[in-house]
């Protein structure tokens, strides 16, 4: 094992939204039982790879509770798929192990959830942040470019105010493998 780090310079940071085919990142809006919805970030061609460390998501609904998915009341019929896909888009890893989100306590088993946010007026929060390293023996998830993280919404998620996933990483300026690892 060796010690080499990635170049850490500010522009070597990715903080990005996941998003749709029309490249809107509301992952609330546009899908429905019949029709899911894929959103995607790929890891770009001009870049070596990059190292995934976080996927952060955010839920707003006015009444969050327990046992339902963000305040819509019920679980979900389909769930949420979380994954990462190869350039042929095989699945290379399924952060649910098969079993989609369909309820908020689902993000409990997969990542921290912070205490819903009650505000004394306005809509409910539900901040989610799943922390490769801690689920990776203290290591990000390395991703060649071509190689796509995905949420794929299987259900009406209309009802929701507001929900956005984000990734963060940093791109690499040579293969993992060549580190030695």
């Amino acid at each position: 094992m060796t010690s080499k780090k990635p170049d850490r310079r500010p522009a070597n940071f990715v903080y990005k939204y996941l998003a749709n085919s029309t490249n809107s990142t509301d992952v609330n809006l546009g899908a429905t039982t019949d029709s899911p919805k894929t959103f995607e970030y790929e890891v770009p061609s001009t870049n070596t790879g990059l190292l995934l460390m976080r996927i952060n998501m955010m839920i707003v609904y006015g009444g969050i509770g327990w046992g339902e998915f963000g305040g819509l009341g019920s679980a979900l019929t389909n769930g949420l798929l979380l994954r990462v896909v190869d350039s042929d888009a095989a699945v290379v890893t399924d952060f649910t192990g098969g079993y989609p989100i369909t309820v908020n306590e689902d993000f409990t088993l997969l990542a921290g959830v912070d205490a819903i946010a009650t505000p004394a007026a306005g809509d409910d929060a539900l901040p989610i942040r799943f922390t490769i390293s801690k689920a990776n023996e203290g290591d990000a998830m390395y991703l060649p470019a071509g190689h796509k993280v995905q949420a794929v919404v299987q259900d009406d998620l209309g009802g929701l105010t507001y929900f956005r996933i984000m990734i963060q990483g940093i791109f690499l300026d040579e293969p993992v493998y060549s580190w030695g690892v």
